[in-house]
């Protein structure tokens, strides 16, 4: 459901998303788009039985984490 935006935000072509996994930085950037969005922080929070807190604490502890991320609507 939110790779489309995910891919469109990142500029990561579908078919090379395998390989910029194994990128450093790659989950980081994850990360930065599940914060930099509410709804989806708020959904993937609730679902995973995360709590937000914690996924911004994980982005700062990964390679390339911090919290300079732009926030979309």
């Amino acid at each position: 459901e939110l790779l489309p935006r995910f891919l469109a935000i990142t500029g990561i072509e579908a078919n090379s998303i395998r390989k910029a996994a194994a990128e450093p930085g790659f989950l980081a950037g994850v990360l930065q788009f599940i914060l930099a969005h509410e709804p989806t922080l708020l959904r993937f929070a609730e679902e995973t039985g995360t709590p937000p807190a914690a996924i911004g604490k994980a982005l700062r502890a990964l390679p390339l984490g911090n919290d300079d991320h732009e926030r979309s609507t």
